[in-house]
């Protein structure tokens, strides 16, 4: 399960259930209202868990699929958004040594 504070309210809230993975990368897309998850290790399917990318929708409350990485983003990758084009995201690891787009 996933937890929200709301500092506001000054209370921790549950969000929807979501993929179990531990290690991934995070970030946050202000304009979009978008928390992206991406890589991390599960160890029940090695190739598959390091290569997901998920996202929550603050407003709905919900978590989306997005297509998978073509490379492996294990422990605690790097994720961000490009700062003009909203619409691409970057994930990178130092165990592969690569980013991806």
């Amino acid at each position: 399960a996933s937890d929200m504070y709301n500092f506001e309210g000054k209370q921790w809230s549950s969000t929807a259930k979501h993929f179990k993975t531990e290690s991934a990368g995070i970030c946050y897309n202000r304009i979009k209202q978008n928390i992206f998850v991406g890589g991390g290790n599960v160890y029940r399917d090695y190739y598959r868990k390091h290569c997901q990318v998920r996202s929550y929708d603050l407003m709905k409350d919900k978590w989306y699929p997005l297509p998978d990485t073509r490379l492996k983003h294990p422990n605690r990758p790097i994720m961000r958004h490009d700062r003009y084009n909203h619409n691409l995201l970057y994930i990178g690891s130092t165990y592969g040594n690569d980013l991806e787009y």
